[in-house]
């Protein structure tokens, strides 16, 4: 049976969408708050995990 990677490839797009946001809003001081440093940590240890979990 053939795995659909379609939503794999949909989730890597989302979170590479959001990580790109997140590094734009680093450059403007006004947004740079504790929210958007907590909004990143979430999303790298998101990612790590989800990562690890796709290869295996």
């Amino acid at each position: 049976m053939e795995v659909d990677k379609s939503l794999i490839a949909f989730l890597e797009m989302l979170d590479t969408a959001m990580a790109q946001r997140m590094l734009a809003a680093l450059a403007n001081v006004v947004k740079r708050t504790p929210r958007l440093y907590n909004a990143i940590n979430a999303l790298l240890d998101r990612h790590k995990f989800q990562i690890g979990k796709l290869q295996r």
